[in-house]
């Protein structure tokens, strides 16, 4: 009697190792109970998915409810492909192959999340108060477009993230976030409050918040006070908080080589989620 419920259990154990092994890699657990084509078919709908969800979340014209709609459908088909591998089934030495090479190609292969976008939490007030750093308690926690840039240069207005390396005046590799201002080849003059580019003033149609903007003392870079002409292949980019912003104003120009990504939404705190202007 023990020895047929002994036996009788066994499969039910097995089918958890479908489902342990679908974790690593989606659907192999399909895979290793017999059915290829049903764990390739899950594999490929997940990744499919999980970029789908990625693509939601950057493209800012999608609703709050429409990127957390995209997400939870992602989610739903996750847990089916978990549901569907509860089978049983063996491993043998050929499978145990396969699933070690389809898990180092998962590890080193660049995510959509990596590809597509990144996030980042604001750390200053530099932006303030269109992004909102540690002192309120809780930093703005952003999304950035990664892909948008790939396919058009960045305006002027946008909540643009980039990388320091190379610029001479910071000493640290990091991320900043900050308003592009000054387009390749303009005169970018600061005077009574007001910036200007090519003698305009520019304003919220330009996509420049109506705040008091300042001057720093004279930089090398300039080429009179509070007047900077930008190179062809560089940006000027100003924080919104400009009195307790360390931007361009004072380090220069921005190198279009380091533009990284376009803010896209801010995901928490969810009393300010959404697309920041």
């Amino acid at each position: 009697m023990s020895d047929n419920t002994s036996s009788a259990s066994e499969p039910s154990k097995r089918r958890w190792i479908g489902v342990l092994l679908s974790l690593f890699v989606p659907g192999f657990g399909l895979v290793r109970a017999g059915h290829p084509i049903r764990g390739v078919a899950w594999f490929l709908a997940i990744q499919v998915l999980g970029v789908f969800a990625i693509l939601l979340t950057i493209w800012r014209s999608i609703p709050l409810w429409g990127v957390f709609a995209g997400f939870a459908l992602a989610l739903g088909c996750q847990l089916s492909m978990l549901v569907d591998s509860f089978r049983p089934g063996r491993l043998n030495a050929r499978l145990w192959f396969v699933f070690a090479a389809m898990l180092v190609a998962i590890f080193l292969t660049p995510s959509a999340p990596q590809v597509f976008a990144h996030t980042f939490t604001i750390p200053t007030n530099s932006m303030a108060p269109t992004l909102r750093g540690l002192s309120y308690g809780t930093g703005d926690h952003i999304v950035a477009d990664r892909l948008c840039y790939k396919f058009s240069p960045p305006k002027r207005g946008e909540l643009v993230v980039f990388r320091t390396a190379s610029i001479p005046e910071i000493h640290d590799d990091a991320y900043f976030v900050q308003r592009l201002v000054g387009l390749p080849g303009e005169k970018i003059e600061i005077r009574d409050g007001h910036v200007f580019a090519d003698e305009r003033q520019l304003g919220e149609n330009d996509g420049i918040p109506d705040r008091p903007y300042t001057t720093t003392p004279f930089q090398a870079f300039m080429t009179g006070p509070g007047v900077y002409q930008v190179p062809q292949d560089a940006y000027f980019m100003l924080g919104d908080n400009s009195p307790n912003s360390f931007d361009s104003r004072y380090w220069g120009y921005l190198p279009r080589a380091n533009v990284y990504a376009r803010v896209s939404r801010i995901y928490y705190p969810f009393s300010r989620a959404g697309v920041p202007r």
